[in-house]
């Protein structure tokens, strides 16, 4: 950290954790999620990402087609 106040501050980058998308293991993951250390250990966990159709239909049902078929969209 290069300046911090009450005010103001400033940062430079220490490190930049990437995800190896080369790597087998790591297909689906979309972003680090959680960092933590301790001692010489370093855990990192990451958000998982499935595209799902189902949950598409089922996420736009519920918020503007539910309204239409209920009649709660009217006026």
């Amino acid at each position: 950290m290069n300046q911090l106040s009450q005010i103001d501050f400033e940062e430079e980058t220490y490190m930049r954790i990437n995800i190896n998308r080369n790597n087998k293991n790591n297909y689906g993951i979309h972003s680090v999620h959680t960092i933590n250390a301790i001692d010489n250990f370093i855990i990192v966990d990451g958000l998982y990402w499935i595209f799902s159709p189902y949950q598409q239909f089922k996420k736009y049902f519920n918020s503007d087609l539910k309204k239409y078929f209920t009649g709660k969209n009217k006026s």
